[in-house]
């Protein structure tokens, strides 16, 4: 009971923590430290070893860190607004488009990142402006859960030992659902402006956003899960041919403030892994199961900390930490509530720079915001509940 007692105690410091404004890495390490030295302070140096001689820690560290080398190259060079413009062109239908761009810049794990779509999406229609945001929200969204190199399913499956594929091709359903959804509440008898034109576009740029996915899936076979960092290096380096980057130019990116944070929160996340398993929390949290369902913790909880926190990862990181989660069926409902938990959370940047770039209300947002999370919440939990083993 009080393993259970500090476990809760630590999820609302952390909350509190990010909410502050403290970093997500050093939030998340201090919270660790608390729990192992109120639980078993002796077992201390075994957290940071585990952590270290742990085969996922690696995997998520040198994932984030080519992920996010990657995307500083693409967003400093100007290639994500090449990306935007090219699909511009290329797709015949404006509704088309607003569905595929902002998945497509969605690609790219940079905070606040709907910035990158926002003004193409500006372009095209001709709306109130909370409906422009929406749409530039929600199908920013639609692409993350069958994103083979998202940090949050290289994260799951590390986590869980559920291979890559496995996890993006029983989510899929969560994204269809997200674009039809979005098509009623957003696309259906939109008007567009009068400037839109389909012309010829470019698909040099696209190359470097598929050829990492393709390229991960090709060497899985040989490299496992380190087939990920490695196709994102080859495509780090085949970007700094095709915009004639010196290699020291590339290096410095690898260098950079953002790099380093991505892969401190990394370990970060890991060593709170350990420090859950170590401490014997699993074996506490049971008696939740007394007062309701494990199917139940995991459809509803995971989702009110990612609401709470603006963090996906935590909802997910913590669940799947503590109840030892290694089957598809509770990994499903423990990301979907993560996932639109944070989607809808105030302070999820994305959010915040949307509603700011457009200039609407939040509340005006959210009559639209809402009720799409809702339906789709409740769409994916009966899919997972009826059709996932």
């Amino acid at each position: 009971m009080w393993s259970l007692i500090i476990f809760i105690a630590s999820i609302i410091l952390l909350i509190v923590l990010m909410i502050r404004g403290i970093h997500l890495g050093v939030s998340i390490l201090i919270v660790a430290i608390i729990i192992q030295l109120s639980l078993n302070p002796t077992d201390m140096y075994k957290v940071f070893y585990n952590t270290i001689m742990y085969e996922a820690t690696w995997v998520i560290i040198l994932s984030s860190v080519t992920i996010m080398w990657l995307a500083l190259i693409l967003q400093d060079k100007g290639i994500v607004n090449e990306i935007g413009l090219s699909l511009t062109r290329i797709l015949k239908k404006p509704s088309l488009a607003l569905v595929i761009i902002p998945a497509i810049m969605g690609l790219l794990p940079i905070a606040g990142g709907a910035l990158l779509s926002a003004p193409i999406v500006d372009s095209l229609v001709n709306c109130p402006p909370h409906i422009a945001a929406y749409i530039n929200l929600w199908f920013r969204h639609t692409i993350f859960p069958i994103y083979p190199i998202s940090n949050l399913i290289i994260m799951a499956s590390a986590l869980t030992n559920i291979p890559i594929e496995v996890i993006a091709l029983f989510n899929s359903p969560l994204t269809i659902t997200m674009i039809l959804v979005g098509y009623v509440f957003g696309l259906r008898g939109l008007s567009y402006r009068d400037q839109y034109r389909a012309e010829r576009g470019s698909i040099k740029p696209l190359i470097t956003i598929f050829l990492p996915i393709v390229m991960s899936l090709a060497l899985r076979s040989v490299f496992g899960n380190f087939s990920i960092p490695l196709a994102v290096l080859v495509s780090i380096f085949v970007t700094g041919l095709m915009m004639d980057i010196p290699i020291t130019k590339l290096l410095r990116y690898l260098f950079s403030r953002k790099v380093f944070s991505i892969a401190f929160i990394g370990f970060s996340i890991m060593v709170m892994n350990s420090t859950i398993r170590l401490s014997g929390i699993s074996e506490d949290l049971i008696l939740l199961e007394k007062i309701m369902p494990q199917n139940l913790i995991y459809v509803l909880l995971p989702g009110v900390i990612s609401a709470a926190s603006g963090s996906p990862m935590l909802g997910l990181l913590l669940f799947i930490s503590a109840f030892n989660v290694t089957d598809l069926k509770s990994l499903l409902f423990i990301y979907t509530s993560s996932y639109l938990g944070y989607l809808v959370s105030p302070t999820h940047l994305c959010l915040v720079y949307t509603v700011e770039y457009f200039r609407t209300n939040i509340k005006d947002l959210y009559k639209i915001l809402i009720p799409s999370a809702v339906i789709v919440f409740i769409v994916m939990n009966a899919y997972i509940y009826l059709f996932v083993n």
